[in-house]
């Protein structure tokens, strides 16, 4: 199930975040309050949840306009994450992109720290391929990775 996102299951799932995800969010934000981090997410132009089977959060994900043409994709999951990421790869790949591309957006840019694989694997299911290097990206100077996909 994947759901509009609220500010209590953003929070859940950057409360228990994979390992990977924690280090990428703690890179870019300069006071990574989790409740404040969660609060800025679920109010991003498009964010949601996506739930397991049991009902629980295990994925936050959207995206948040850069540009006329271009928006930013993000997301953050828990370690429960593994079972749920082809329907949120075809959520992406189908109801969201045709809402953006009604909205003339034509490109989606993500970027990732170097060393989250279970991220980069995702941005390429989603058809973004690697931009370029992002060297020193982080605010400890950790190297991050651009992605752009089509929409």
């Amino acid at each position: 199930m994947i759901l509009p996102a609220n500010l209590r299951d953003v929070t859940y799932v950057l409360g228990n975040l994979r390992g990977d995800d924690r280090r990428e969010l703690e890179a870019q934000y300069r006071d990574p309050d989790l409740v404040k981090v969660g609060f800025m997410l679920a109010k991003q132009m498009r964010s949601f949840i996506a739930y397991n089977d049991a009902e629980v959060p295990v994925m936050a994900f959207g995206v948040a306009h850069l540009s006329a043409t271009t928006v930013s994709l993000w997301s953050m999951s828990t370690p429960g994450v593994r079972k749920s990421i082809a329907k949120t790869t075809r959520f992406v790949m189908g109801p969201l992109r045709d809402d953006l591309r009604r909205q003339n957006y034509q490109w989606a840019e993500a970027r990732s720290d170097e060393r989250n694989d279970m991220a980069h694997k995702w941005l390429r299911r989603l058809d973004c391929k690697l931009l370029c290097p992002l060297e020193k990206y982080g605010k400890d100077g950790e190297d991050f990775l651009l992605f752009r996909g089509a929409i």
